[in-house]
């Protein structure tokens, strides 16, 4: 008869409010726990409410202190933008592979002070944390309570479509897609103006300095250039307002008007 030794330690994927909550009871308990979240910070879709239902009280009233609580805790290491990759072993042996994703910042010297939020010159990086309803700068932090509150660079994604504004690297679907400077700057300004239909002649002006009365092809060219490298879904993506211009719609919106 074999005897093993059965680690305690609980491995909790997800830092939202039930993550958050599992992870506190646990450590309080004086277990050992490492708390796995992909996003920049803890916090899930409770950090992105005004209020909660039925007492309406301040969401980040609620989740604040207990986000802190995760951060000081000392039962408790967090992995923020990570992601498990592998699991084996077994119960009480598990061996657990966690992926740690590029944020382009030294988090190790980065005190969340904001600074370079305040000298970034590109301010037009749809924002991921407030659902693409508004702009944010290229490198940020995602809100002023955010745990670990470190900066992260602007990366976008919507759907199959990924977007790393810091490196200009696309990808679609898992692929790397390679882009022209100018296909690259066409398909970040009308993601930028995503929430509304950009006419053809404010594209050629601010892309290529052209009138649409003089040349409108070369628009054309690029755009159709542009959808093919996206693949199969490139038209999703870059929807023909006829006889206007063009608009970039997200796949959630696109599917709500197919459907």
């Amino acid at each position: 008869m074999r005897t093993e030794r059965i680690r305690t330690d609980v491995l909790i994927i997800g830092g939202g409010v039930a993550g958050i909550q599992a992870a506190l009871d646990c450590a309080d308990g004086g277990v050992p726990v490492v708390l796995v979240e992909r996003q920049p910070t803890i916090g899930g879709k409770m950090a992105k409410l005004d209020k909660t239902f039925p007492t309406v009280d301040c969401s980040a009233c609620i989740l604040g202190p207990k986000m802190v609580d995760v951060a000081q805790h000392p039962n408790i290491t967090l992995y923020a933008m990570s992601e498990v990759e592998d699991i084996s072993g077994y119960v009480g042996n598990f061996t657990v592979k966690i992926r740690k994703r590029a944020t382009y910042v030294d988090w190790s010297l980065c005190t969340g002070c904001g600074a370079c939020t305040e000298k970034c010159p590109s301010k037009k990086t749809p924002d991921a944390f407030n659902e693409f309803t508004g702009p944010t700068t290229a490198i940020n932090i995602a809100f002023p309570q955010a745990i670990p509150k470190k900066a992260v660079t602007g990366k976008i994604k919507m759907g199959g479509l990924a977007v790393d504004t810091a490196a200009r690297e696309v990808v679609m679907n898992g692929e790397t897609v390679s882009l022209t400077y100018k296909e690259y700057e066409l398909l970040m300004y009308l993601i930028d103006n995503r929430t509304r239909v950009v006419e053809r002649d404010e594209l050629l002006n601010k892309l290529w300095d052209y009138s649409a009365d003089i040349e409108t092809r070369t628009l054309d060219i690029h755009i159709r250039t542009l959808r093919q490298k996206l693949g199969e879904e490139g038209s999703k993506y870059i929807k023909t307002i006829r006889s206007v211009g063009y608009r970039f719609v997200i796949p959630q919106e696109n599917d709500n008007k197919e459907n």
